[in-house]
């Protein structure tokens, strides 16, 4: 009577308590409108769990015993009072109850009675339904493998020594699943509900000290229990360590090191021993920083520098070299008055750095216009062979005194003439005419494409250096301009003298002819004929549209399809077939439903991969990349089928694979294809000492980049005597 009366204001109690939390829940709660499912399905167990309650309260005070399990001494561990069906999401008194239990038979061991049916409690109902023989299998909600049910409440009572009772009106449990797992952040790391995991105070503890642990639990309410500052997952104490150069010494470790890592010939390494402190200082000089030193053993050869005729090179230790104060004499001098012999000694000459000189030679004579001057001698030379009297000019304006150097005449090349008189003659523009002779000048240089330089002309005659006739007529030579080329059209430049078809449209549709939009437009000196609105330099003719299928692409015609991609033994595929056509994009006959493109018997299904399909029991070939940059090679492998399913690695997932086409170069609007070779110049406009021939450079094209020097960069080159325009 007594236990009947504790049981009775336990169950009040327990009412009490539920219907605290229901009005804190109510109290605190987001309105109705923003609570999460997680909230309205932890209310809606709250108010289970009063009902439930309230009807155990009433059997009790009605003196009945149906509400629990009667519990006896000599059973196992403490006999669970229960009520209802327990599952995730649960708590109470009946799940500590329960926790307890299964923690005396060995199923339950996380250490903690929480009083709430999380993820770990679960797996301890599993393991002890499985080892009772109850239930292995399933779920919850399918098999009540999980949760505590009538069942399993029986094999527990059984096992205390009581006797199960089914309520009279059972609560049946609906476990609440959160819509997402209720999960702890400490630090970085989440913690499923119920899982622990030890953290520490820092993730790095100072030399000398240890790491600081506290073992942490993630709680039903999704706040991890212990001390927050704990949060770091991983900890490891400092390590001091030395560093010298590139090398690495432990505290206490010791080590040989040099001042330098190589020691020339003739003297020996320097080292010191140097000790790693606990403060991470190395004692010692820090000059001796090299982990290794190499003595020379052999004597360095010395160098000869180049010198005239001689080009560099070197002597042995100990040999003896003869050098020169100058590397040239006069002639009637020997080279051998201006000698010393000097000594190798590891890589040093001994003797005076005056005798410099490796090689010496008599200097050679200069020849210039016919005459030959001897080594310092000098001689004045002068810019033309003559002057002209009419201009008033001396030879002696138009003179230089140069010198011979060795076979070197100093000065400028441009007074080359060793004489000069005064003539007669006339010259104009660079042009000698003869006293008593005539020629032709011209006004212009070049005329237009069409005009003639004979309406340019007139003959001068030169009488005692004057030249009759216009000044303005001053040129030697008349030519006629090249014909232009016409602008281009659509990219498309069009030669003088040639022509090319042009066209009205840009394409026509597949069942068209682009020749009925078509002209032949010719070009005369830079005007084309024809019509302005024939101005497309390419046309092309519409495919006819492909249609799409099952993920296939099917050319316009007729094609066998299927209403179904398997049929079973003994049928055909045939009996599932039709003969659809595609015409221009869209199937123009047959029923929709057939919509397969392949079809095969039950067991030997087809494979399809990148639009692609492969029959069961055969290979195809696939491929890592979609393309590949020119000069690159694809590379397949076979991958097999087996009745649906495509063997082989699945990084080998396209069909095909195309090595991309070379680019062209473009230089200043000039297009140049891969593999053909440019001519480019390096100026505009030649001269007369260096003509656009002579400044042409051959440029290849590889792949998008042009070869050859940069400096050749136009297009085109017009000689001086081409570039004016008509006056």
């Amino acid at each position: 009577m007594e236990m009947r009366k504790t049981s009775l204001a336990l169950k009040a109690f327990a009412i009490v308590i539920v219907l605290t939390a229901l009005f804190s829940f109510s109290m605190f709660a987001r309105p109705a409108f923003a609570q999460s499912a997680d909230q309205a399905a932890q209310l809606q167990s709250l108010l289970q769990m009063v009902a439930a309650l309230q009807q155990q309260l009433a059997l009790l005070q009605a003196g009945g015993n149906s509400g629990g399990i009667s519990t006896t001494p000599g059973g196992v561990g403490r006999c669970p009072t229960f009520y209802r069906t327990l599952g995730v999401g649960t708590s109470g008194s009946d799940v500590s109850e329960l926790q307890q239990f299964l923690t005396s038979t060995g199923d339950y061991t996380y250490g903690s009675i929480t009083g709430y049916f999380g993820a770990v409690t679960e797996e301890a109902v599993k393991r002890f339904q499985c080892r009772q023989g109850i239930i292995c299998e399933g779920s919850a909600g399918s098999t009540g493998y999980g949760s505590v049910g009538p069942a399993t409440q029986s094999q527990i009572s059984r096992m205390c020594g009581g006797t199960y009772v089914q309520p009279t009106s059972p609560y049946i449990y609906n476990p609440v699943i959160p819509s997402s797992p209720v999960t702890c952040s400490v630090g970085s790391v989440s913690l499923r509900s119920g899982e622990s995991r030890t953290f520490f105070l820092n993730s790095l503890a100072p030399v000398g000290t240890s790491c600081q642990s506290e073992l942490r639990t993630c709680q039903f309410n999704g706040i991890a229990s212990g001390n927050p500052a704990y949060s770091a997952s991983t900890c490891s104490v400092e390590n001091i360590q030395c560093s010298v150069g590139s090398t690495v010494l432990q505290v206490g470790q010791s080590r040989t090191f040099y001042k330098n890592s190589s020691a020339p010939y003739g003297s020996s390494c320097q080292s010191a021993v140097r000790i790693c402190q606990s403060n991470g200082v190395v004692t010692g000089d820090t000059a001796y920083s090299a982990a290794n030193c190499t003595a020379d053993t052999t004597p360095d050869d010395c160098t000869i520098p180049a010198s005239g005729s001689v080009a560099t090179s070197s002597v042995s230790h100990g040999i003896g070299y003869k050098f020169y104060s100058a590397s040239t004499v006069s002639a009637g001098q020997s080279c051998d008055s201006i000698s010393q012999t000097r000594m190798c000694n590891n890589g040093v000459f001994s003797g005076s750095s005056v005798y410099s000189h490796s090689s010496c030679t008599v200097a050679q004579s200069c020849t210039v216009g016919g005459v030959t001057l001897r080594h310092n001698e000098s001689r004045v030379f002068y810019s033309a062979s003559t002057v002209t009297q009419a201009s008033g000019q001396q030879c002696s304006s138009i003179g230089q005194l140069r010198t011979c150097n060795n076979g070197v005449l100093s000065g400028s090349n441009t007074y080359s003439s060793p004489n000069c008189d005064v003539s007669r003659h006339c010259t104009e523009n660079g042009i000698d005419v003869l006293h008593g002779t005539s020629r032709e000048f011209f006004n212009v240089k070049k005329v237009l494409y069409g005009q003639d330089c004979n309406n340019f002309k007139q003959v001068r005659t030169c009488t005692n250096n004057v030249l009759s006739g216009s000044s303005a007529y001053e040129y030697g030579a008349c030519k006629v301009g090249e014909p232009k080329d016409c602008p281009a059209i659509d990219g498309k430049t069009v030669e003088h003298g040639s022509g090319h078809t042009f066209y009205s449209v840009e394409s026509v549709n597949y069942n068209q002819s682009c020749d009925a939009y078509a002209q032949n437009r010719t070009c005369a000196d830079g005007v084309l004929s024809g019509i302005d609105r024939f101005k497309f330099a390419s046309c092309t003719q519409e495919k006819e549209e492909n249609c799409m299928l099952d993920g296939l692409v099917f050319a316009p015609g007729k094609h066998k399809v299927y209403s179904q991609r398997t049929v079973s033994s003994g049928q055909k595929c045939s009996s599932v077939a039709q003969t659809r056509t595609c015409k221009d994009g869209r199937w123009t006959t047959g029923d929709a439903k057939y919509d397969k493109a392949r079809c095969a018997p039950e067991g030997k299904k087809w494979c399809k991969q990148d639009g692609d399909y492969v029959k069961h029991g055969k290979s195809g070939t696939f491929y890592a990349e979609k393309s590949v940059a020119y000069g690159r090679i694809c590379f397949g492998i076979l991958r097999s089928c087996d009745n649906g399913t495509l063997k082989g690695s699945q990084t080998y997932q396209y069909s095909s694979c195309r090595v991309v086409e070379p680019r062209s170069c473009e230089l200043n609007g000039k297009t140049i294809k891969h593999g053909q070779v440019g001519t480019f110049w390096s100026a505009k406009v030649g001269s007369v000492e260096e003509p656009c021939a002579q400044l042409q450079g051959l440029r290849t094209c590889n792949d998008g980049a042009l070869g050859g020097a940069t400096k050749f960069q136009y297009t085109k080159c017009e000689d001086v005597a081409d570039a004016d325009e008509p006056l």
